[in-house]
């Protein structure tokens, strides 16, 4: 299976942590993901650098995030009000002729 990451709306940020998160998850917005192992450790990592975050913005009120699956097959990253991510199951590849 393939998933796809998306970051789809993003509100503004109020301290430079979550300014350093919404930066970070826009740079991985849109990145395909190529099986379920990859899967896990993208999902991993990007919990860890949200702790890291945490840890470089000691003065800013913590982000608690989690993923959240509202479906079977997508993720939603909960515990970040301030934007949007999703990491979404391809359903097919486009095979043009």
């Amino acid at each position: 299976m393939k998933y796809l990451t998306y970051n789809g709306y993003q509100l503004a940020t109020k301290n430079k942590l979550q300014e350093a998160i919404q930066t970070y998850l826009n740079c991985i917005d849109r990145t395909l993901i190529n099986d379920g192992q990859a899967l896990a450790d993208i999902k991993t990592k990007i919990i860890a650098h949200i702790v890291f975050f945490n840890n470089e913005y000691p003065r800013c009120k913590p982000i608690r995030a989690s993923w959240y699956s509202h479906d079977k097959k997508d993720w939603l990253l909960s515990g970040v009000d301030f934007a949007n991510f999703h990491i979404y199951q391809v359903k097919t590849d486009y095979k043009y002729a």
